[in-house]
């Protein structure tokens, strides 16, 4: 939060909750404090994309279970997904300098949370609430990222 983004994102929002990478007291304070009528986003660091699509040791990039963890906790309300096509072709890391007038893709979905929460019973019968939401944000974002030219 210190840096520039984190002080744009601080004015933008109220209340700007800071975790860390780790399952600890700050996770907690995030799970302890949304409810139905919260807006939550979060916007993952991790590790970065490159120009081919990997991570930095030729790892397909992977989606997060914390988002399962919030997902348990709410009863109702929505959730849009942003599907990006990432920022790779702007700002390769590494690069000094992002590149400038390149088109940034996005596609988003609307779904349900309660709605969403018996689809995942019925499609993933056989896994944990937490890997059938892993599985079925894999499978969203293959299917619905756009593709960057």
């Amino acid at each position: 939060m210190k840096r520039r983004i984190g002080i744009f994102f601080s004015m933008l929002v109220r209340h700007t909750v800071v975790v860390t990478r780790k399952r600890d007291s700050t996770w907690d304070n995030v799970l302890n404090r949304i409810d139905s009528k919260a807006i939550v986003i979060i916007l993952p660091e991790g590790r970065m994309m490159r120009a081919n699509g990997l991570d930095s040791e030729g790892r397909e990039m992977t989606v997060r279970g914390g988002i399962a963890d919030i997902l348990d906790v709410l009863p109702d309300g929505r959730m849009l997904v942003v599907y990006s096509g990432g920022l790779h072709h702007i700002q390769v890391p590494g690069e000094l300098l992002p590149t400038p007038f390149k088109t940034i893709r996005a596609r988003m979905e609307m779904i349900d949370i309660p709605t969403y929460k018996e689809d995942l019973q019925r499609d993933y019968p056989d896994l944990s609430f937490t890997s059938a939401v892993i599985a079925d944000l894999t499978r969203r974002r293959d299917t619905y990222c756009p593709k960057i030219d």
